[in-house]
């Protein structure tokens, strides 16, 4: 499969990552929208023919940090690595990535003010 055809049968997947705005300290709930668009902008370079991602402030705590969607469909994560899988690509790998390079845009982020 080339790189330009990754899309899944029903479109294509949705990581759904949602960032506390504490996380960008007291008055982070006044920051966190823009900070999440520099950390879309900068995944989005490397994984847009994957996967979708969806960066967003998590106001409500009751949802998720993390949703799977194929279309408008919500996907557990089994389904969703496995989707990625037949890409080949590795869901867990991704979510680390992300996980992993948080704390270092948090720090450039909090640097820039």
């Amino acid at each position: 499969m080339s790189a330009e055809t990754t899309s899944l049968p029903g479109g294509k997947l949705t990581l759904v990552f949602r960032i506390e705005p504490g996380c960008l300290g007291p008055d982070g709930k006044d920051y966190i929208e823009e900070f999440c668009l520099l950390v879309q902008k900068a995944f989005e370079q490397t994984h847009q023919r994957t996967v979708v991602l969806e960066i967003i402030p998590r106001f409500d705590k009751q949802l998720p940090e993390t949703e799977y969607r194929l279309g408008e469909r919500g996907l557990s994560k089994e389904k969703a690595a496995r989707l990625l899988a037949a890409l080949g690509k590795d869901l867990d790998a991704l979510e680390s990535q992300l996980n992993d390079a948080l704390p270092n845009l948090i720090e450039h982020y909090l640097a820039r003010g």
